[in-house]
């Protein structure tokens, strides 16, 4: 795993090893993927969250968090840059001693092109280029699964 990887893995951490939510951590994450502001949707809903406990959220919401800061760091990354939004998951979910099992997709959620293309020569962050309609981790029905 690259040291970036690595590094992503050490942010979602600090997100998650909080009693509480921040938005301001998930800004810093984002910027490791590119220099563009976490998308408004985001924004909104991790406002929404900001400094919220986590005990004092719902355990579906709880465990569907990661992957929806994956997914809005992700976002920020320039377009053509190759973001694999499910091995970083499986990699933070790996160190944190748990794991997610899919059941079968509901909904398959296209990616939307970036206006502009801002691709960095050679930038990848350990995975393939996602093709134009994948299923996307936040449509997916997840269980989150906590080792013994």
């Amino acid at each position: 795993m690259s040291i970036r990887s690595q590094i992503i893995i050490v942010g979602l951490q600090k997100i998650f090893n909080k009693r509480h939510f921040s938005i301001c951590d998930v800004r810093e994450l984002a910027k490791l993927f590119g220099n563009n502001d976490l998308p408004k949707e985001y924004e909104v809903e991790f406002h929404v969250l900001h400094c919220m406990d986590f005990s004092s959220m719902p355990r579906s919401l709880r465990d569907a968090l990661p992957a929806r800061v994956i997914e809005a760091c992700a976002a920020c990354a320039p377009y053509g840059a190759k973001v694999n939004e499910k091995l970083i998951l499986s990699e933070f979910l790996k160190a944190q001693g748990c794991f997610f099992e899919e059941e079968p997709v509901l909904e398959t959620a296209s990616r939307e092109k970036k206006s502009e293309p801002e691709q960095r020569e050679g930038q990848t962050f350990d995975g393939e280029a996602e093709e134009e309609s994948t299923p996307s981790l936040w449509k997916r029905t997840l269980r989150l699964v906590h080792r013994a």
